[in-house]
């Protein structure tokens, strides 16, 4: 899910981690709009607020609990 969003390097190797660290030094200024729309939307899609996931959360709990009510007024 958060693949390709910060820095990233293999787990517990120094010299990966050195690169990482090099690459956010060098560039992260100018990369620093498109990260942020990225994470935005990252963050857009998860959101309890995106009607979407309120939609499927609605159809979840009615598959659920079979209820006639709209889980959706709620939120």
């Amino acid at each position: 899910m958060l693949a390709g969003f910060g820095y990233q390097y293999a787990s517990f190797d120094a010299q990966d981690g050195a690169r990482a660290l090099r690459e956010a030094v060098r560039h992260h200024d100018a990369r620093l709009e498109e990260y942020e729309q990225a994470c935005q939307a990252l963050l857009d899609g998860v959101s309890i607020r995106n009607a979407g996931n309120v939609a499927a959360y609605d159809a979840l709990l009615r598959a659920i609990c079979g209820s006639a009510g709209s889980a959706a007024a709620v939120v």
